[in-house]
């Protein structure tokens, strides 16, 4: 970095017109006065050098001293935004080429809540899309972070990614100053939650990509501390029968919670802002005659076998198919079990008269592993229970009652 360094010289000069002469009278000379002038000049030197490390930090300190100042005297009240954006899917290397991608065109909603000291009054937050060359290094970005990633799948159906800014009243990109919380909500999301072959994760694109860890919860969430405050108004108002009526709003959130309708979003916390891409991973996958089909199943999860050929697309005719089965065996019984059911019954009663027991996989919450157990196994089904995660490959083997064998590679 090249350094200015402006100096300027002052410098003065007497010019002289005519000497002082002294009066004689015997020699009949007249005096005169001296005739001369002042001249006052300042040169301005101006010298470019390189600046040294203490002299920039110098520089950078003062710049940043005089934003504080500024921004000190900025009024920075909490505020939330709202926007929505149309975003192009894209593909990865990782992605399972038999399936179509969940990565097409959609409609991302990005809500976003900021407290007190977080952005200057007049903040705006800007949604840009990402294409062309800029997609495809997004793309390479998120394949590294999400293979590298221990904690989610290496395989993948696509992904979808905004480009998301904040400006200040002039115009100027900003970040900031406090941890903030974003709310990123499609149908793609849902659609990805809701079919259960793909969980979908959020990674930020910056110089080392992050998968974010995100918030568990659904979008029937956002509104239920203002439904609180709406209590405790009517509670001090004693109006008991607005009170009432909101009671059954909350019911109705109750009910969404408790797994109705398929969740849409996802929630983190970040405290820096570029592209951000939702990424669809898949858990396991499966060949059938040569086809790839994917599934997810955790540690300590279930899937009914019934379940499990509509997902392959095994059969157009599932009750007939499950009903002509003779034996359902996994390679290593250790990691599944499986058991036809006589008589309709839950997944936890089921683990508890095999005496089974379960290594849940981390991610699991423990009412997320209660409404696994409570799930209902019909009478003539089979129930197969995941004991532990496992990540090798292992393989189904079904036997129809008319000798034909089927085999699922996992």
């Amino acid at each position: 970095m090249k350094k200015i360094i402006t100096t300027t010289v002052k410098k003065k000069a007497k010019i002289v017109f005519a000497e002082k002469v002294k009066e004689d009278k015997k020699l009949g000379i007249k005096g005169t006065d001296e005739i001369s002038t002042t001249l006052k000049m300042e040169e301005v030197r101006v010298e470019e050098i390189e600046a040294s490390e203490e002299d920039e930090s110098q520089e950078d300190n003062s710049e940043k001293a005089v934003e504080e100042d500024r921004q000190s005297s900025v009024r920075m009240p909490a505020v939330t935004f709202d926007q929505s954006i149309f975003v192009h899917g894209g593909r990865l290397g990782s992605d399972t080429d038999t399936m179509e991608s969940a990565a097409e065109t959609t409609n991302i909603k990005v809500h976003v809540e900021a407290d007190e000291d977080t952005f200057p009054e007049g903040t705006t937050m800007v949604l840009a899309n990402v294409t062309g060359d800029d997609l495809d290094s997004v793309a390479e970005a998120v394949e590294n972070a999400v293979t590298s990633n221990d904690s989610v799948s290496n395989k993948t159906r696509g992904f979808h990614a905004v480009d998301i800014s904040f400006r200040d009243a002039n115009g100027k990109e900003i970040e900031p100053r406090k941890q903030i919380r974003v709310s990123m909500t499609s149908d793609a999301i849902k659609a990805a939650v809701e079919d259960q072959t793909t969980a979908p994760v959020v990674v930020h694109v910056e110089e080392e990509p992050t998968v974010m860890e995100t918030i568990e919860e659904s979008s029937t969430d956002l509104g239920k501390d203002a439904n609180k405050e709406k209590d405790a108004e009517k509670d001090i108002d004693g109006e008991k029968e607005t009170e009432k009526e909101n009671e059954n709003e909350t019911d109705k959130d109750t009910e969404n919670e408790t797994g109705n309708e398929p969740a849409d979003t996802l929630t983190f916390d970040a405290d820096s802002f570029s592209i951000y891409a939702i990424v669809y991973t898949v858990d396991f996958h499966y060949e059938v005659d040569g086809k790839v089909y994917d599934f997810s199943i955790p540690g300590g999860g279930f899937v009914s076998f019934t379940d499990l050929v509509e997902v392959l697309g095994i059969t157009d005719d599932t009750k007939k198919f499950v009903a002509d089965v003779e034996n359902v065996e996994f390679s290593t019984p250790s990691l599944v079990d499986i058991s036809r059911v006589e008589d309709n019954t839950t997944v936890g009663q089921i683990k508890e008269n095999r005496s089974l027991l379960c290594e849940y996989s981390t991610e699991l919450t423990e009412e997320q592993i209660a409404e696994i157990n409570a799930q209902i196994v019909e009478a003539g089904d089979w129930a197969l229970i995941s004991l532990q995660p496992f990540e090798s490959e292992e393989s189904l083997t079904v036997t129809m009652k008319d000798g034909e064998v089927f085999t699922i590679k996992v």
